[in-house]
């Protein structure tokens, strides 16, 4: 081989060196751009846990109120109806004395 084909294979592999060094960092500024994007998006994944976290404490706590009010509505009806009981019974005792009163 001769100097001047050594000479132009050498500038050959030293074009071709520099094009792919030139690919590795378009390649790397990609990968960058890539793992930055990742880390938004996991960023946003974690926010979104937490969300929905603080979404199933708040429906249980629902759920809880729920459960609770449903207890003190049953409650006032049994009241309700004891007075009711009550009522009618002093009702009838009353109208007992006033007709025994009568007599």
């Amino acid at each position: 081989m001769t100097p001047e084909e050594k000479s132009k294979m050498i500038m050959e592999l030293v074009a071709v060196r520099e094009r792919d060094a030139e690919r590795i960092r378009r390649d790397e500024a990609r990968i960058d751009a890539l793992l930055s994007k990742v880390d938004e998006l996991l960023s946003k994944v974690d926010e979104l846990l937490s969300l929905q976290k603080a979404t199933m404490a708040t429906e249980k706590e629902l759920d809880d109120y729920k459960a609770m009010v449903s207890n003190l509505l049953s409650k006032i009806t049994a009241l309700e109806e004891r007075l009711k009981v009550r009522t009618r019974t002093f009702m009838n005792a009353r109208a007992r004395r006033e007709s025994v009163k009568s007599v």
